[in-house]
Order: C-alpha cells, then sequence, then structure tokens
C-alpha cells in the first residue's frame, strides 16, 4: 500500500515538472492530420508572426497538406515569449539582476510558452498540447537566447510529441 501510494506521488510530481502542460488527443487525429489543414499563427511580440508561420508550413510539410480553406480542419499555434536579462556577478552564485555590481556574463533567457492545436473541419477539438520553454542555465559560456530560438524549440518539441501521438 506505501509503495503505491509513493509510486502515485512520484508520477504526479513527474507529471506536474513536465514541460507539456496540457494534452489532448482525439482518436481521430490520425485521419484528421491527412486532411488537408489551414494555418492560423498568433504570436506575442506580433513581429515573430511572419517567422512562426514560416518555420511551421516548413515543419508541418513533412506531416501533413496546409493549404489556406475556409472548408478545411485548422491548425492554430499560439506562441508568446517575454525575455529577461539577467546578470551572474562572480560566475558562481545565482544569476543576479543587480545592476549595481560589475558582471562578468550577460544573459538573455526566453519564458516561453507555446499552444498547439488541430481542429477538424466542424471545429471541434482533435489535437492539443501545450509546451513551456525556460532558458536554459548555462554558467561555463555566454550566450544569447533569442525569442526565434524558443519558437523553434518549442513547436520542434510539440512536433517530436505529434508525431509518437501519431504511432
Amino acid at each position: 500500500m506505501k509503495k503505491t501510494i509513493f509510486a502515485a506521488i512520484i508520477l504526479s510530481l513527474l507529471i506536474g515538472c513536465s514541460p507539456f502542460r496540457v494534452r489532448y488527443v482525439s482518436p481521430e487525429i490520425k485521419s484528421q492530420i491527412k486532411e488537408p489543414l489551414a494555418l492560423k499563427v498568433f504570436a506575442e511580440p506580433p513581429m515573430l508572426e511572419n517567422e512562426l508561420n514560416d518555420y511551421a508550413l516548413r515543419k508541418l510539410s513533412l506531416m501533413a497538406t496546409v493549404i489556406d480553406s475556409k472548408e478545411s480542419g485548422t491548425i492554430e499555434i499560439k506562441f508568446k515569449t517575454k525575455q529577461q536579462l539577467t546578470i551572474d556577478k562572480d560566475g558562481k552564485t545565482i544569476f543576479a539582476t543587480n545592476s549595481e555590481v560589475l558582471p562578468r556574463k550577460r544573459h538573455i533567457f526566453q519564458s516561453s510558452e507555446m499552444e498547439f492545436a488541430v481542429y477538424d473541419k466542424d471545429k471541434n477539438l482533435v489535437y492539443k498540447s501545450v509546451y513551456k520553454y525556460e532558458g536554459r542555465n548555462d554558467y561555463k559560456v555566454d550566450y544569447l537566447q533569442t525569442p526565434e530560438n524558443a519558437m523553434e524549440e518549442c513547436l520542434d518539441r510539440i512536433l517530436e510529441k505529434l508525431k509518437r501521438d501519431l504511432k
């Protein structure tokens, strides 16, 4: 009995830590993804919408037919990101945003979230996944984490999950 309760607690902790926050898979997903689908993208900041649209079209063309049609199902992708400048003041401590300390390293991290949903032509939800991306912590190198990097990683992870769900 104790082992069962312990296993349930561990499982709930693992699920809570997963970057996939919401997931819905309809049994019809395999047939719906073969039908032509329209693509709608939304991004915050809006300047990323064209790039998200182009990247999604390239990635989705490998698994679905994407056409601009009102009679087809729809793939909706919503992406929002927020940048945060963080400073590592001595190379050893946790990142701080104290601008009075002379920084050794500067990092720009992304806190992003992408929602990916597939609707059939009757506007019924057949697939939904939300992926939350947090910029990486790397104390050894200076790097710039851009919104475009976060956007691509979010979409790549969601499409990997979709491919597994289609098998």
